[in-house]
């Protein structure tokens, strides 16, 4: 009589049989753990071939190229089309806030947002040179304006000087931060290709 027949209820089982028939058991169970686990990882292999097979076959996707006037470069190109018309309104309603000087350093600065406006239309890759140095000499600008109000203090109020002095800060910050995002943006370099 064999422990197999006994163990799959043919035959009868002695008493002695039975310490056999557990020990065979738990070697049966524990070979079907470890048969289980051996299958499981087989399986797994397999389902992990074919998609590696399909990744070769399939063409590679290449990632999507940021380009073109989307995102931040929107806001920043709205702000370079506006800044002229701003300051030549600005000069229009308010022409005793400027004097001569005033009024052609002004002018400078409306034709090299100009400049700027053509060059950015036609997605040139000086733009960001020509904005940089543009905004060097706007930060230069303003701040010998605030430097020389500061010093003749006496010939303005205070709410004058502190916008003299905001708007020199301001200008600092909008030519630092912009010419950041030109520099280090992706898309700007994917854009500005002409």
């Amino acid at each position: 009589m064999s422990i197999w027949r006994k163990l799959a209820g043919f035959e009868d089982v002695n008493k002695n049989d039975k310490p056999k028939i557990e020990k065979v058991k738990k070697r049966v169970l524990m070979s079907d753990v470890n048969e289980s686990a051996k299958f499981q990882e087989e399986i797994r292999k397999d389902d992990e071939q074919p998609k590696a097979k399909q990744a070769e076959n399939q063409p590679k996707k290449e990632p999507q190229k940021i380009e073109g006037f989307n995102g931040w470069l929107v806001l920043f190109g709205l702000g370079i089309f506006v800044t002229p018309i701003f300051i030549f309104f600005s000069m229009i309603t308010e022409p005793e806030a400027y004097d001569g000087l005033g009024i052609f350093f002004n002018i400078l600065i409306i034709i090299g947002y100009i400049w700027l406006n053509y060059l950015m239309v036609k997605r040139r890759k000086v733009f960001k040179k020509w904005f940089l140095g543009i905004g060097i000499a706007q930060i230069v600008l303003t701040g010998l304006i605030a430097i020389s109000a500061n010093s003749e203090s006496y010939l303005y109020s205070q709410s004058e000087l502190s916008d003299i002095n905001t708007s020199a800060f301001r200008t600092l910050f909008y030519i630092v931060v912009w010419s950041l995002y030109l520099w280090n943006s992706k898309r700007v370099k994917n854009t500005f290709i002409n």
